[in-house]
């Protein structure tokens, strides 16, 4: 993945309240930043593992 791509998926998710900034620091490298996924975050990721489950149900019947 591109780093421009993911640089804005991780700032809509911020904006969305998804996850947010983490206090953790890297030993090794100072500009690397971490995130935590927050409650809303984990919502939105069980939902979308429930769509993607039925998604897949689906094509399992299709292919028989």
């Amino acid at each position: 993945i591109g780093s421009g791509t993911m640089y804005t998926a991780v700032s809509k998710m911020i904006k969305k309240e998804w996850i947010k900034d983490s206090d953790i620091i890297s030993e090794h490298d100072d500009r690397r930043r971490t995130y935590e996924i927050t409650n809303e975050g984990i919502e939105v990721l069980n939902n979308e593992i429930e769509r993607l489950k039925e998604l897949l149900n689906s094509a399992e019947i299709v292919r028989g």
